[in-house]
């Protein structure tokens, strides 16, 4: 056969061709929007703090709509914590004003000129965010697919600083609290004075004038809004929201807890979608933890409306994500880590309303979340080009679909919440222990459900209740056992014994025997004495035993085991009476003493007339944290105490 090399040639020139022509009119379609800042005198950008005036324009080759001129005396500083001039984000060579790195900015228009770039509502402050924008980009499109409320846009832009090229970002909104209070992308609608929007973060950073920690879960919390003159961190105009957030942790840190109106305070629906992404995407900021304190949180945002509900989002540095190995501290990959770590954030996971609702979304916005593969290999092309595009494809495509798997395997199972139940009592009220639930939660109908007791030694549980299995009516199903220690449990006081034990930098630690809950195991107090500071632990051996929830579910078999513990709390008997910690003194005459449950209620009063120390005794309530008022004529002093 005969080959005519000239046409064959022809038609390889031709082939070339048409891939450069391809190549080049892929280039034409995918050319990213232009940001042309230039400061003043061409001075760099190097402070987060002062503002530097530059003039802004933006170029749009493929919507000329979206143009804005030249805009001059506007103002630009840096921001960010460890995106900020950081060693992954060197400029190679530096730009002609001597910058070095490719770093993050907020711009902020004059008040008279507020900018409504890309089509969506004008305000006047924005944000450059350059720390992995594909993956930023990932995960903003994931909470607009999933209808997480106040989801930030996101548009990768090119950007150039005094004509030298920045890189790629994306052009975003700045988070605060809506100033025209009507709600938009990165701008919750919130109340300016009476509302708040908060973030949570480990950084807790010096320059921020507005922040606390939170009693329970020591949760740290910066305040954005509202933004009163002259304010700091003791301004009693921002009580509302410490008071917001110090009940909503207390809540979920009781013993009572979910069953505790915990619920009423919360958007379940914006917590369970913001949880979604962080959980997809795997969000290291989520996920994180440290060495001193646990479990840190870190970018994470929440708001408040006056009247209002707390509500989860914006979504925010989502660059640590898509990882694996250690990072962070924590080994990450995609078949890691189903839910929240956080202690705060895993408590929602607790409450079986929620798990059960939590599953449901993710099986309703199924088809959403499969459907961002395609949108992984569009966003990532527009940020990579050559072998970091073949690289950032390949392991984040790759991550993505283990992810998915690994949890459908996991939201698919049956899980049982609590999955240890702590019973506890007081003294010698131990008989009056209420009977609890223990929930099975599935999506998808169970069947042959059965509950037995795994008796240990010193076992003396009883169900009240076989499993009793409820329809949402969107897929998710609950079952509820209910379980309580027996009354009558027998308890033994032992005579005090005390033993001094001398270790180094002169701390004496003292061991304690104190009454015990049965005849072979002793409860101990550990007092440690250091520099007049005592500490008391108090370790009472429990009753133990295991519910074991047995079931089927589409075919398969399943068995749970969940903990069962009793704590009776070692105290002499009520007579003679005594006061135990916490107690609460009143110095003057005639102090009213008002005690108050964390929902408000109030739940006892006492007036106290004596001129000296008055010691109340809490030891009829409930454990759980209270507030106490005590007022003495124009004096009130409230506190909160934790009856353990």
């Amino acid at each position: 056969m005969l080959i005519n090399t000239k046409k064959c040639l022809k038609l390889s020139l031709l082939s070339v061709a048409t891939a450069i022509l391809q190549q080049i009119v892929f280039a034409q379609t995918v050319a990213l929007p232009r940001i042309d800042i230039n400061t003043e005198g061409n001075k760099p950008i190097t402070s987060k703090v002062d503002w530097t005036t530059m003039t802004f324009s933006l170029t749009d080759p493929s919507n000329p709509q979206n143009n804005i001129s030249a805009l001059d005396s506007q103002q630009i500083r840096g921001r960010g914590n460890s995106s900020w001039n950081a060693s992954w984000n060197i400029i190679t060579p530096a730009l002609p004003d001597g910058t070095r790195y490719r770093n993050p900015y907020r711009i902020r228009f004059k008040k008279s000129q507020q900018q409504s770039p890309f089509g969506l509502p004008a305000a006047r402050n924005w944000v450059l965010m350059n720390a992995d924008p594909d993956k930023n980009s990932i995960g903003l499109e994931l909470g607009k697919r999933l209808e997480l409320q106040y989801t930030c846009s996101y548009n990768p832009v090119e950007v150039y600083i005094n004509n030298g090229n920045s890189g790629k970002y994306i052009f975003t909104e700045h988070r605060q609290a809506d100033p025209a209070y009507i709600g938009a992308p990165g701008r919750p609608k919130v109340h300016l004075t009476e509302g708040w929007f908060i973030e949570m973060d480990r950084y807790y950073p010096e320059d921020e004038p507005i922040k606390f920690h939170t009693e329970s879960y020591y949760l740290p919390v910066i305040v954005k809004s509202p933004e009163f003159e002259n304010a700091d961190s003791l301004d009693p105009r921002y009580d509302f929201v410490k008071n917001d957030l110090n009940r909503i942790a207390d809540l979920m840190s009781s013993y009572d807890f979910p069953e505790n109106g915990y619920r009423d305070l919360v958007d379940a629906e914006t917590f369970i979608k913001y949880f979604l992404v962080q959980t997809i995407i795997q969000n290291i900021d989520i996920f994180r933890k440290g060495t001193e304190t646990g479990n840190h949180i870190g970018s994470a945002f929440f708001y408040k409306d006056k009247g209002g509900k707390i509500g989860a989002g914006p979504l925010w540095d989502l660059n640590w994500s898509f990882l694996s190995g250690v990072q962070g501290g924590a080994t990450m990959g995609p078949n890691q880590f189903p839910y929240m770590v956080h202690p705060w954030l895993a408590r929602f996971f607790d409450d079986p309303e929620f798990l059960v609702r939590y599953i449901e979304i993710w099986n309703e916005k199924m088809t959403q979340i499969e459907s961002m593969r395609s949108f992984i290999d569009e966003i990532v092309r527009k940020f990579k080009t050559g072998t970091e595009l073949t690289s950032s494809l390949n392991s984040m495509t790759s991550f993505y679909d283990g992810r998915l798997t690994y949890l459908k395997t996991e939201y698919n199972k049956v899980n049982a919440r609590p999955r240890i139940k702590n019973f506890r009592a007081r003294g010698y009220n131990y008989s009056q222990v209420s009977p609890s639930a223990v929930t099975l939660v599935s999506y998808g109908e169970m069947s042959n459900l059965s509950a037995s007791l795994q008796k240990g030694a010193s076992s003396d549980f009883e169900i009240t209740s076989n499993p009793n299995q409820t329809s949402t009516g969107k897929g998710g199903y609950l079952a509820a056992v209910g379980v309580k220690p027996k009354s009558g449990l027998a308890i033994s006081p032992l005579r005090d014994s005390t033993i001094n034990v001398r270790t180094n930098r002169d701390t004496t630690i003292k061991i304690q025997q104190i009454p015990y809950l049965s005849p072979s195991r002793d409860s101990i107090i550990i007092v440690k004495t250091k520099h007049d500071t005592t500490i008391r632990i108090q370790i009472p051996t429990p009753y133990r035993d295991t519910l074991v929830l047995s079931g089927t579910k589409q075919g398969s078999a399943f068995t749970l085991k969940i903990p069962l513990n009793f704590v009776v709390a070692a105290t002499e008997p009520p007579e003679p009476p005594v006061s135990l910690l916490p107690q609460i003194a009143a110095t003057n005459a005639t102090a009213t003493i008002q005690i108050y449950n964390v929902g408000g209620k109030k739940v006892t009063s006492y007036i106290s007339t004596s001129s000296v120390n008055n010691i109340v005794s809490l030891n009829h309530l409930p454990p759980g944290i209270y507030i106490v008022k005590i007022s003495r004529g124009n004096e009130h002093k409230i506190m909160r105490i934790a009856v353990r």
